[in-house]
C-alpha cells in the first residue's frame, strides 16, 4: 500500500535524489500489511486493508494488459505507471481482496 498523493507527485528520476524520494514513498508508506499470492504467470490475488487515499502498488513491470478487480467484481482504475511499475487506485477503504489478471485471464 502506498499514499496515492505522494506517489502521484513523483516524476521520472533524473537524479539519485529523485530515486531516493520514490523509494521513500514505496518503502515508508502506510503501515498496511498486504499478502500477495501468485496464481501462475498471469494472475495474482492480493489481500490488504486499504485506507483512504491509499493505492495498491505491485512491483510488477507495467503493461496495460494488467487488470484489477476489487472484491471480485468492481474494476479498479486503470493501471498507472510510475518508474515502470504497476499501481491501481480506487479500491474502497477497508478489508479488500484484489484480483489482478493479465489480459483476459479472469
Amino acid at each position: 500500500m502506498v499514499d496515492s498523493a505522494r506517489l502521484s507527485a513523483q516524476h521520472p528520476p533524473r537524479s539519485i535524489e529523485d530515486l531516493r524520494a520514490y523509494v521513500d514513498v514505496v518503502e515508508n508508506g502506510p503501515d498496511s500489511p498486504a499478502t500477495l499470492e501468485r496464481e501462475g504467470t498471469d494472475a495474482m490475488l492480493l489481500r490488504a486493508r486499504v485506507g483512504p487515499g491509499q493505492a495498491i502498488l505491485v512491483q510488477e513491470s507495467y503493461d496495460p494488459a494488467w487488470q484489477a478487480w476489487s472484491n471480485g467484481q468492481t474494476p479498479l482504475a486503470s493501471a498507472r505507471r510510475r518508474h515502470g511499475i504497476s499501481w491501481w487506485s480506487g479500491a474502497p477503504p477497508g478489508e479488500d481482496q484484489v484480483r489482478l489478471a493479465f489480459g483476459d485471464a479472469v
